[in-house]
């Protein structure tokens, strides 16, 4: 199997877009830092303030270590709370999605 793509979809609240769109650059900042070198947030032609987390890692367990390492670090958890107020729908209304290279 090869590399894996994540996708991690959602809408924000429109009120929260100029704090999102500040939020989104810290984001990819902390990602960048964490190894996940090719993070890219990407917002919807169809649907204003629908946006997409796209990224690739080497598998699945590597995604998942990066994770676990990120949610120790107090400046992640205060990301991860900020961006759980813009969200339209809560957390739960995200979804999530990951896919192997073929």
């Amino acid at each position: 199997m090869g590399r894996v793509r994540g996708f991690f979809e959602y809408k924000i609240v429109p009120e929260q877009r100029e704090s999102y769109l500040e939020w989104a650059a810290e984001f990819k900042r902390k990602m960048n830092e964490a190894g996940i070198a090719d993070i890219e947030v990407l917002e919807s032609n169809q649907r204003t303030n629908q946006f997409i987390e796209t990224f690739t890692v080497e598998s699945i367990d590597r995604f998942e270590a990066v994770r676990e390492s990120l949610n120790v670090q107090p400046d992640y958890q205060e990301l991860q709370s900020r961006l759980d107020k813009m969200l339209q729908g809560g957390r739960e209304s995200m979804k999530i999605w990951f896919f192997s290279e073929i």
